[in-house]
């Protein structure tokens, strides 16, 4: 995936000569759910956190996009929501390199898969595509510090 920002107007026209799309993420009753749209071959337009793109903007648009979001959640911060899973993972991460003297490779390997199980799980709750129990996962950090000592003594 290419990103790239466009912010002339002869950007768009090369889209359309090329075939490709322009969707436009935005809040207007005529945009459809992001979860439909196909994004195999498009280009997307996203504009600033509080105003959004602006009506030149949306109106190069093909069609719009918006995120299902609660009725009680007004806007998604992603630069917010992106920190708290940065430092979340980070923490597991961190932790992970405090007790790695303890710890054989391939069981550092296994912890770190884990903390990213618990990344994508974190991600699908926030997004609200499912209700995810991310902390429920959390004792299934034991499982391989267990796996690993009865290998060991089996050895």
């Amino acid at each position: 995936m290419e990103v790239q920002a466009v912010q002339q107007v002869g950007q768009v026209r090369v889209l359309r000569r090329s075939g490709i799309p322009l969707y436009g993420a935005a809040l207007r009753p005529d945009a459809m759910d992001a979860r439909q749209a196909d994004y195999s071959r498009c280009a997307l337009a996203i504009g600033s956190e509080g105003r959004g793109l602006s009506r030149e903007g949306l109106d190069l648009c093909d069609k719009t996009v918006l995120i299902p979001m609660s009725p009680r959640c007004e806007s998604l911060n992603a630069a917010i929501a992106a920190a708290v899973l940065f430092c979340w993972q980070g923490s597991i991460y961190l932790f992970a390199g405090v007790i790695a003297p303890y710890l054989t490779p391939g069981m550092m390997t296994e912890i770190s898969l884990l903390g990213g199980i618990f990344l994508l799980s974190s991600g699908v709750g926030i997004l609200q595509l499912r209700d995810c129990k991310t902390l429920n996962m959390l004792p299934s950090l034991l499982v391989p510090p267990l796996w690993f000592t009865i290998l060991s003594f089996l050895q």
